[in-house]
């Protein structure tokens, strides 16, 4: 892929609304395209695939059936969000507009990147993906990488030890933002 090419990708996916389940399978699928490799199987008997299928063992005895936005085999869990990019400040107009009671103003019930609540979500997602690394079937290796992305803005990556029983399967984390 050109330079220009992966450009044109970061901006595409940069201005994408957020809709994670419309928008993460295309991005991930570019994403392979970008970095020629291949792109997941359809079937998740080749151990590559979106959706993969996991059930969360509890305790108390109790299951939760979990899908794994992207798994590969002896390599990766990848756990995608897509979240909202923070808006320009609202004009004098539209804040008198807001004011005035003849607009609403608008509240996102998503977190914003950038913000606390976005750096909560993204860990929680984090969490998310080592619940379903545990999850995994015991045929199935440990992969040793968890990744959480987020469409159009980041991709986040820790390492796994070898043991699924570790309360925390992170030992080493990196990150990279998009920017066009």
């Amino acid at each position: 892929m050109s330079p220009e090419g992966a450009q044109t990708f970061i901006a595409r996916w940069a201005t994408a609304s957020a809709s994670e389940r419309a928008n993460s399978q295309p991005f991930l699928c570019g994403l392979c395209d970008i970095l020629g490799v291949a792109t997941p199987e359809p079937t998740r008997e080749t151990g590559y695939a979106f959706e993969y299928d996991v059930t969360e063992h509890h305790p108390d005895g109790s299951t939760i059936k979990g899908r794994i936005d992207l798994y590969k085999r002896q390599c990766f869990v990848l756990e995608s969000k897509q979240f909202p990019a923070a808006k320009a400040a609202a004009s004098q107009l539209e804040l008198a507009a807001q004011e005035a009671g003849v607009i609403e103003k608008k509240k996102s019930s998503h977190p914003v990147r950038g913000t606390e609540a976005w750096d909560d979500a993204m860990i929680k997602a984090r969490g998310q993906a080592e619940r379903y690394v545990r999850a995994l079937s015991r045929s199935e290796p440990t992969p040793p990488f968890l990744l959480v992305v987020d469409v159009g803005c980041g991709i986040s990556g820790a390492t796994t030890p070898s043991s699924r029983t570790s309360p925390s399967l992170n030992t080493q984390q990196v990150g990279q933002e998009f920017s066009a």
